[in-house]
């Protein structure tokens, strides 16, 4: 993926470009109505957020503020006492397509998925043994930071047409989110595609960013079945 340009880090043009309307294309997906996050920015302060503290392995991870297909206001902490793996992702990401499913259901919004890459369903069940991302003691939470573009937040619109695609509306265990504009920076563009593990006690236990920092398949994904396996 292209980094982007310097407008991401930018605030005021985030905000920008989050809130301008544009034609929308799904294909075959049905097509949505046209949500802006109107009504997510009205909730937000209109003072500067405080910097996020993207935590190193052994760190308590963020109580992030998010957006849920419903357009409520939710907390990351909410998931806390279960086992969570943490995909940022970008509807624009052909990798993100790829882990989503992109492969049996087609890329979203005319974008094509990394070729070759199975679903991250495939991988969870293959590299932990058969463990499956709809154990109850899971929750699979995917947080999308980027739209169909790289310089602007999902639309809400986008975000459910992107959990219907790829059937997370209705999975069990799986739940979408969309990160407000204030979120977009350099630094959390450098984490897409990536995948974090998160315990119980909400403490970052393993991250597979971009690049590296673990291997997604022979320390993330087994230490996710090591530490369902130790919940019992």
């Amino acid at each position: 993926m292209v980094q982007p340009s310097s407008s991401i880090v930018s605030l005021s043009m985030v905000f920008a470009a989050g809130l301008v309307g544009g034609l929308w294309w799904l294909g075959a997906v049905e097509t949505p109505r046209l949500e802006p996050l109107e009504t997510f920015l009205s909730t937000l302060s209109t003072e500067a957020p405080a910097e996020v503290h993207w935590p190193r392995v052994g760190e308590a991870y963020p109580d992030l503020e998010l957006m849920d297909l419903d357009g409520q206001l939710v907390r990351l902490s909410q998931y806390r006492g279960r086992l969570l793996i943490l995909e940022p992702a970008a509807i624009c990401c052909s990798g993100c397509q790829a882990f989503s499913g992109g492969q049996e259901k087609g890329g979203y919004a005319g974008f094509r998925p990394q070729p070759g890459m199975p679903s991250f369903e495939r991988l969870f069940s293959r590299y932990s043994a058969g463990a499956s991302l709809s154990d109850p003691r899971l929750t699979f939470v995917q947080i999308l930071f980027y739209g169909t573009s790289a310089d602007r937040s999902p639309t809400l619109a986008e975000a459910r047409g992107w959990a219907k695609h790829f059937g997370m509306d209705s999975a069990p265990n799986r739940v979408v989110l969309i990160a407000p504009p204030h979120l977009l920076s350099a630094q959390t563009w450098a984490m897409i595609p990536s995948f974090q593990l998160i315990d119980q006690n909400f403490i970052l236990r393993a991250d597979a960013g971009n690049p590296p920092r673990q291997n997604l398949y022979h320390e993330l994904i087994p230490l996710a079945k090591t530490l369902l396996q130790n919940s019992n």
